[in-house]
């Protein structure tokens, strides 16, 4: 399959929005990686949100990755899933639920 992912990054003062979009697979997660590696979220009190839609497909490698990424940064990050049936299947078998704050919102 293609990498074909988006990620936008808006910076605002007090807000960065990241919104991801496409194949968020293992072919795509080093460059979604190397997107993301300069965001630090939490310093000068800087707030942050991701958003994840239109996605065609995910798999644990990305999953994985927003763990890291997550748990990288000085404040809790709440993140916007936008799922099918399956893709909210493999969300919440991944045990991703437990560990970040994610809102699921169906597709």
């Amino acid at each position: 399959m293609a990498n074909n992912f988006n990620i936008e990054i808006a910076k605002s003062k007090s807000l960065i929005s990241i919104q991801m979009e496409g194949n968020l697979t293992l072919n795509s997660a080093e460059k979604i990686k190397e997107k993301l590696k300069s965001i630090k979220i939490g310093e000068n009190h800087l707030k942050g949100e991701i958003i994840i839609a239109n996605i065609v497909d995910i798999d644990l490698s990305f999953l994985q990755l927003l763990i890291s990424f997550s748990k990288n940064q000085k404040t809790v990050l709440p993140i916007s899933m936008n799922l099918t049936e399956e893709q909210k299947s493999l969300v919440k078998s991944s045990g991703i639920l437990d560990l970040l704050q994610i809102k699921l919102i169906n597709n």
